[in-house]
């Protein structure tokens, strides 16, 4: 089976980098490589990087220019022939994630990115398991996909010019290359709290959503249904977090 670069990126995590690390380091996959980067954290988080140092293969801590500057930055430095990127506070689902998912790599090993499902955990312990997405209007969550690390430095990374769909940008445009690019294997991957970036209501990114459509040559009718998509998504987002909060 290939080898895996793991790449956490961090800024000020120290109350949550812990648990990722641990997560990576129980895994019982043979050929991982694990690199931290963080963005010039304050708070202690590289004193905890520094406890598991002899677990981690390459670490870094400078300013950058947001969170795909630093996975960017990672990327450059792994070796492995598969990324996945697993940041503060996100955790590998269990110790045989890994395993489970490459014993399987035959079956995608011509695939550019290949995905599988994630959990999220909301306030008050409920989690609700996301499976299998269409990955022509919606983004695969990054902790769920794997990237093939030539692909990854060939289409030069991701755009740093989108704050939360970078990575949907990176996955449409393998996608316009050919859908055979992405493949769906379904094991459950990651485990990540509803707290981050992309938890925010979905409407606050829309405009950059429809951008991600516009940059990829989608047409204007396909534009209509990823606004409607992305409006839908919007009013869900906001039911179940009026749900979710009770």
């Amino acid at each position: 089976m290939s080898k895996v670069s793991i790449i956490t990126v961090v800024y000020n995590g120290a109350t949550s980098l812990a648990n990722t690390i641990e997560s990576v380091v129980a895994q019982t996959y043979a050929d991982i490589e694990y690199i931290i980067i963080d963005g010039g954290s304050t708070d202690g988080t590289i004193d905890v990087i520094r406890q598991y140092e002899k677990s981690v293969s390459i670490w870094r801590s400078e300013k950058d220019k947001g969170v795909y500057d630093a996975m960017n930055k990672g990327a450059a430095l792994a070796t492995g022939e598969w990324l996945f990127f697993l940041n503060s506070g996100d955790c590998l689902i269990d110790k045989d994630t890994l395993r489970n998912f490459f014993r399987q790599e035959s079956l995608f090993q011509n695939a550019s990115i290949a995905y599988g499902d994630i959990q999220l955990t909301y306030p008050k312990h409920i989690v609700l398991k996301q499976c299998e997405r269409n990955p022509k209007y919606e983004s695969i969550c990054h902790q769920a996909q794997f990237i093939k690390r030539s692909y990854f430095l060939e289409q030069n990374g991701f755009n740093l010019s989108y704050k939360i769909y970078g990575d949907f940008d990176f996955q449409r445009r393998a996608y316009l290359k050919s859908k055979d690019q992405l493949y769906y294997v379904p094991v459950v991957i990651a485990t990540y709290e509803n707290v981050g970036l992309s938890s925010k209501p979905f409407y606050h990114y829309l405009k950059e959503y429809i951008r991600v459509g516009k940059n990829n040559h989608v047409s204007g009718a396909e534009l209509l249904r990823y606004y409607f998509y992305g409006v839908s998504m919007s009013a869900l987002t906001f039911v179940l977090t009026r749900i979710l909060k009770k």
